[in-house]
């Protein structure tokens, strides 16, 4: 069993929720704004194919379908990224990710940069910062807590070497659909 991470203050652990939290409240509302893009196209797709009159130019359409796919694709990201940096907050993983998450936050107003900055003031204190460096050199405490998912739970070893072997002899067995389902 690793040692356990220095302890953080009341206040630091605090903090590191509350941005777990807005990091996962920040990412569901770029995948809701992702829905609500996609229902403006199909409306603005609709009104478009129904005008009364002279039909616009084909190049502005285009100019409004690269607009929907480029803030489309910024949005998906961003709320991928957000998602990876609350799962990795919530293990105290990948500060460096988390920072960088941070930054790109901070382009979306006003949400994601108040998040985003509040994501640095918290990351850059030096408690945190030895939290996560401590857990980066040592190993995270969080594979103990849950040793149901570790690969060393499941017999798996951890060097590439003797994956062969251990598929040979014991893998089939550990790997199988039926016991997969219900470990």
């Amino acid at each position: 069993m690793t040692e356990r991470p220095p302890a953080l203050s009341k206040q630091d652990a605090e903090h590191l929720r509350v941005l777990m939290i807005l990091h996962y409240v920040v990412a569901a509302l770029a995948f809701l704004g992702l829905g609500f893009m996609a229902l403006h196209y199909m409306l603005f797709n609709s009104l478009m194919a129904n005008v009364k009159g002279p039909a616009p130019p084909p190049e502005v359409l285009l100019i409004f379908q690269l607009g929907y796919a480029v803030f489309g694709v910024f949005s998906l990201i961003g709320g991928i990224c957000n998602l990876v940096s609350a799962s990795n907050l919530r293990q105290r993983r990948s500060r460096t990710l988390s920072l960088i998450v941070a930054g790109f936050n901070c382009l979306q107003f006003p949400f994601g940069t108040a998040l985003g900055v509040f994501t640095f003031i918290v990351l850059t204190r030096d408690s945190v910062r030895e939290a996560y460096e401590h857990d980066e050199t040592t190993g995270s405490w969080f594979e103990d807590q849950d040793s149901q998912r570790s690969p060393r739970a499941w017999g798996i070893p951890e060097s590439p070497r003797s994956w062969r072997a251990w598929l040979q002899n014991d893998g089939s067995r550990c790997l199988s659909p039926k016991l997969l389902l219900f470990r």
